[in-house]
């Protein structure tokens, strides 16, 4: 079980459950920003026709 203490945040979905403790608000929003931020940038390059393999600066040859 998790402690669940006045003022921490809950948010579930069909996938899990998480507290978010009530201080750690600030450096969760910023990392989802962060991460969104991320992801668009990845979709633009995939969209652009970069592949996978070249966006995360991977080897071919080590992964075949």
């Amino acid at each position: 079980g998790v402690r669940i203490e006045a003022g921490d945040i809950i948010v579930a979905d069909t996938d899990a459950v998480i507290v978010l403790p009530a201080g750690g608000v600030k450096a969760a929003l910023a990392a989802s920003k962060a991460r969104i931020a991320r992801e668009a940038e990845m979709m633009q390059r995939l969209r652009e026709g970069q592949t996978t393999l070249e966006i995360l600066g991977l080897d071919r040859e080590q992964t075949e």
